[in-house]
């Protein structure tokens, strides 16, 4: 049985694809995800993009083409390739502080593997869905 559905539920759906995995969903993804029909969900995307709450700048109907305005899409190859240097500096910022026996060395380890560790938990969680 299809669930009732409202339009802040769809675009907290939206927001968080948006979040795990650095684009928006497909309309049939939002669907599936919050057991409703497709026909309800293009209905509220495209009085969403009427009011604002959503943008685009590609025709009606383009599969994966709208935004939350002020919210920034991810390319994850890039991601990956950051994430790659940070590990690089990691290991640097270790060498460092073995070597230079400074606290601000061991600070900077403690910042980066935070950075990384939550990185990569995003990036765990992406790749589950």
């Amino acid at each position: 049985m299809r669930q009732k559905i409202n339009r802040k539920q769809i675009f907290d759906a939206v927001k968080e694809y948006i979040e795990i995995h650095g684009y928006a969903p497909a309309q049939r993804e939002i669907s599936d995800s919050l057991g409703c029909s497709l026909y309800k969900v293009n209905e509220y995307i495209r009085d969403m993009l009427d009011d604002g709450t959503l943008e685009t700048d590609h025709p009606e109907g383009s599969s994966r083409a709208f935004r939350v305005p002020g919210m920034k899409m991810v390319d994850t190859q890039k991601l990956e390739k950051a994430l790659e240097q940070l590990d690089d500096l990691l290991y640097h910022c270790r060498d460092m502080a073995i070597e230079q026996e400074d606290s601000i060395w061991n600070q900077d380890v403690e910042a980066l593997e935070m950075v990384i560790g939550a990185v990569k938990i995003t990036e765990e969680r992406r790749k589950q869905e």
